[in-house]
């Protein structure tokens, strides 16, 4: 579920706080002015025509409003990931929804459901759910910061050497 911030906020996210963070780490200034001695360079170098420069403010218009969009779409998705980490956390910030032992639980049903799958094909529906619940259940650090969620799943789900409550605890980490 995505958690979009109001356009108001978005817009003043991205605008003087940004610049005063920019400004704070040193980026601004340093590639602010590189960015422009290299636009006057090029401008300098090359001979337009009206015609030629024209096309060129065009392109760098059209190319900073990409660069605007880009940012406020960036801004977008780490306050929707900010939110959906923030709520899967309780006060303590240590807790998911899932304890522990739920977890545990599900990978202790997820394994006994895959040996009867080998059995019983009519299984693999009980075991999708099973999956499909693991996943929700999952930190939103890991869904973030790991690569493909179901690849990522099956593999930890899958590692017969670790017991449930390891499989669960690495899920919930």
């Amino acid at each position: 579920m995505k958690y979009e911030p109001k356009k108001e906020l978005v817009y003043i996210r991205n605008g003087e706080p940004l610049e005063e963070e920019l400004r704070t780490r040193g980026f601004n200034q340093n590639e602010q002015a590189q960015l422009n001695d290299a636009i006057e360079k090029f401008i300098r170098t090359i001979k337009m025509s009206p015609e030629q420069k024209q096309a060129y403010e065009y392109m760098e218009e059209a190319y900073l409003k990409y660069i605007c969009a880009y940012g406020e779409i960036a801004f977008s998705l780490g306050y929707s990931d900010g939110v959906e980490a923030g709520m899967e956390k309780k006060a303590d910030g240590k807790s998911t929804i899932l304890s522990v032992k739920d977890m545990a639980y599900l990978v202790a049903a997820y394994d006994a459901i895959k040996e009867l799958h080998y059995k019983d094909k009519g299984i693999l529906g009980a075991l999708q759910c099973i999956l499909d619940v693991i996943d929700n259940g999952m930190s939103t650090r890991r869904k973030l910061l790991e690569e493909e969620k179901t690849e990522m799943t099956g593999r930890i789900l899958n590692d017969d050497s670790r017991t449930p409550v390891e499989r669960a605890t690495t899920l919930l980490k």
